[in-house]
């Protein structure tokens, strides 16, 4: 397919419309935020034959697992902003009555026109993954979806006019040169999801203008494979989510570390996982895809090429059996790796459906080996054993973490993701993303009337009653630690118990002594509050 680029006076014209119309207000209150986002949900509702047909031609993804990670994950998104942005935008009163009768408030406000740089892997629910956070901040926005998923970037291009605001919104497609005009323009936010190399470009762009930037970059997240690792869920899981997508998504395991007592059990459940999912010949698997492009296709192919004189075994796939025109890769298990020298396969994220099994002999040797590179985007550990976990948990670092099983990260509800250091800045979903797209102005009002700051601050200053005042009313000192354990202490063990006795006190007093009817009521009350 060929996708139509825009010409370079449509790109300026775009930056000009939604930076004009920002100024405007339009796109402040509440109720047209909340229309737009419904208009949203309307184009990915509405078109969802569409998107399985463009996600089926760019990835040879099939329509359930379209359905389950692009579509489902992206409507969740938009009605999580419509249903909490304006409470999540309410000024906040975080000081009233203090020193000098101020009133301190926080107030949300939209950061102005942002642009938004999707990636391929996952076209849709990665776009309406931060663009719905973006409306739902109250800004305008330019979205750039990627030049490598054709099908589903024109599907952008043609829905967008017919479901939103085109003064508000737009869609730009191109390649390297369109996404260097834009990056020429002001934005007053830049996000971007993809490889930490164009991430160091789209971030010295920005540093022209001072625009802060949203990276969500990947890495190489590993795998920790404890020796109480349950081995067969442990399998399993890690097959479905590496191979899912052809190993091209931001938190796939790139590599696993698994202890030499389980590794050989490992390994062989490994191996049969992969047949069972995707039988004897992979590629005629409705459920296995392919890698982006041929030039992916190529590099990956070089990868293993550099690695073949270094005596790995092929435990499953390999280079024999892939096909370029196709950009086949089969599911590849790749043991026979030595900690103590390096690799072609392992010196950047693969972003591939490709997998190095490393035998260790220790959890402290993992965190080693995890912790002398750069922090992945993720990293996870299989282990029964919440010690385990905890240590894990504690001594590595990354953007995410999760135990027992991979990808879940992404989509945690009401909690943040996004990178550390290399692997990106930044975070976004749910009220993440409604922070990360709004600027909080503190605001202080003060009455008229005089007060002590105005006798301080006053010409000639008096340096005894300044600093009696000051101590008085203002000078804070550190807490000790007694006083820390202690408050510690109250608010989780008697702060719930005076509450519980208020509570019972108050329910003698003014219960009718029928607890099953008194809690229908409440209910009932609440409900209709609510």
């Amino acid at each position: 397919m060929s996708l139509r680029y825009n010409t370079s006076a449509e790109i300026k014209e775009a930056w000009e419309v939604v930076s004009a119309t920002y100024r405007t207000g339009k796109t402040r209150p509440f109720p047209f935020r909340r229309e737009q986002l419904r208009q949203l949900y309307k184009l990915i509702n509405e078109n969802q034959d569409a998107f399985n047909v463009a996600m089926d031609k760019d990835l040879k993804r099939n329509k359930h697992d379209t359905y389950v990670y692009e579509i489902l994950t992206s409507l969740n998104d938009i009605a999580d902003q419509v249903a909490n942005i304006e409470k999540w935008g309410e000024t906040e009163v975080i000081a009233s009555g203090t020193f000098g009768g101020e009133r301190v408030e926080i107030q949300y406000e939209p950061l102005g026109v942002a642009l938004d740089i999707v990636p391929w892997n996952y076209p849709v629910f990665l776009a309406i993954s931060t663009f719905a956070g973006i409306i739902g901040a109250g800004n305008c926005c330019i979205l750039k979806p990627s030049e490598l998923s054709p099908y589903t970037s024109q599907l952008f291009a043609d829905l967008f006019p017919k479901y939103l605001d085109q003064s508000c919104y737009r869609v730009i497609n191109g390649a390297v040169p369109e996404t260097t005009q834009l990056l020429e323009y002001p934005f007053n936010q830049i996000t971007y999801t993809g490889s930490t190399p164009v991430g160091k470009i789209i971030q010295s762009a920005a540093a022209k203008h001072l625009t802060p930037v949203l990276l969500e970059l990947g890495g190489k997240s590993p795998v920790y494979v404890a020796p109480d690792a349950d081995i067969k869920i442990t399998a399993l899981r890690i097959a479905v989510t590496k191979f899912f997508n052809n190993g091209q998504t931001c938190v796939t395991p790139d590599y696993i570390l698994v202890h030499k007592k389980v590794a050989a059990a490992f390994i062989a459940e490994l191996k049969a996982v992969v047949e069972k999912n995707y039988g004897p010949d992979p590629k005629k698997s409705a459920d296995y895809g392919r890698v982006i492009s041929k030039n992916h296709h190529r590099r990956i192919m070089k990868l293993l090429e550099r690695d073949a004189a270094a005596e790995l075994t092929f435990v499953t796939g390999g280079p024999k059996t892939a096909d370029e025109e196709d950009r086949y890769i089969p599911p590849t298990v790749v043991t026979g790796f030595r900690t103590d020298k390096d690799y072609a396969l392992m010196e950047g994220e693969l972003f591939a459906p490709v997998l190095p099994v490393i035998e260790i002999g220790s959890q402290e040797e993992a965190h080693k080996f995890i912790n002398d590179r750069p922090h992945p985007l993720a990293a996870y550990v299989f282990s029964t054993s919440a010690a385990v976990i905890a240590k894990f948990q504690k001594e590595t670092h990354s953007g995410s973490m999760a135990a027992n099983d991979c990808h879940i990260t992404v989509t945690a509800p009401d909690a943040p993701f996004g990178g550390v250091g290399p692997s990106g800045m930044g975070a976004y979903h749910h009220k993440y993303g409604f922070d990360q797209f709004s600027h909080k102005k503190t605001v202080v009002i003060k009455k008229t009337s005089r007060d002590p700051l105005d006798g301080i601050r006053t010409p000639p200053g008096d340096y005894e009653r300044t600093k009696r005042l000051v101590e008085l009313l203002i000078l804070k000192k550190p807490p000790s630690e007694g006083y820390l354990a202690f408050k510690k202490v109250f608010s989780r063990v008697f702060r719930p118990a005076l509450i519980t006795l208020a509570a019972a006190i108050l329910y003698k007093r003014f219960g009718s002594g029928d607890v099953v009817k008194d809690i229908t009521v409440l209910g009932a009350t609440l409900k209709s509050l609510l």
